[in-house]
């Protein structure tokens, strides 16, 4: 009854075509990644990113969810950058900067929509977050833009004057030996405040 099933299935996936060989695909109930390399009556055969062949019998498709990656149109850029307390007030000018700048990108796809907006005052910085549709499907490519908004951002915060929020951390009246055993990057302030260099 299995290898019925599974030829079944078989012939399903050759008529349905969710994905084909050489494309890159994700199982992720099963954990299962890799590029297709057959697609036989009874089994599917992928390799995995450390080149491990994976055997995946025909029924197994059939009940899990399927990601083709290879068939995708576009990326998420999604990044959160935060700004100190002070500098909220210069946060609509940075944030009309990173706007203009995201709208003449030729990688960003401007049909859609693309959010700069303060997302959340934390204790001790208020973040920026940037949401986009990227058109560059390419991992490289789209990691070489990700770097790219990321630079120009801080470049458009501290043209502002306004600089990155630092990580700091609220501390009482300390020992010798405890100040004496922080590392070199945190000093304490006289309101008595550990402050990363």
């Amino acid at each position: 009854q299995e290898i019925i099933a599974n030829f079944f299935w078989g012939i399903m996936l050759h008529i349905n075509q969710p994905f084909g060989v050489g494309e890159s695909i994700l199982l992720p109930d099963s954990n299962i990644e890799g590029v297709v390399e057959y697609i036989g009556w009874y089994q599917t055969r992928i390799r995995g990113a450390d080149k491990r062949p994976i055997y995946i019998p025909n029924t197994l498709l059939s009940k899990v969810s399927v990601v083709n990656s290879s068939r995708m149109t576009h990326r998420r850029l999604n990044l959160t950058l935060a700004i100190r307390h002070e500098d909220i007030e210069r946060a609509p000018a940075i944030i009309a900067d990173i706007e203009s700048y995201m709208d003449a990108h030729p990688g960003i796809d401007g049909t859609d929509t693309t959010m700069v907006h303060i997302s959340n005052i934390n204790p001790y910085s208020t973040d920026l977050s940037i949401y986009a549709l990227s058109s560059y499907t390419n991992e490289k490519q789209f990691l070489k833009l990700r770097d790219n908004v990321i630079i120009n951002v801080v470049e458009f915060i501290y043209k502002h004057n306004a600089k990155l929020a630092l990580l700091t951390a609220e501390v009482s009246d300390l020992p010798n030996f405890v100040s004496a055993s922080l590392p070199q990057s945190i000093t304490v302030s006289k309101s008595k405040q550990a402050v990363m260099k």
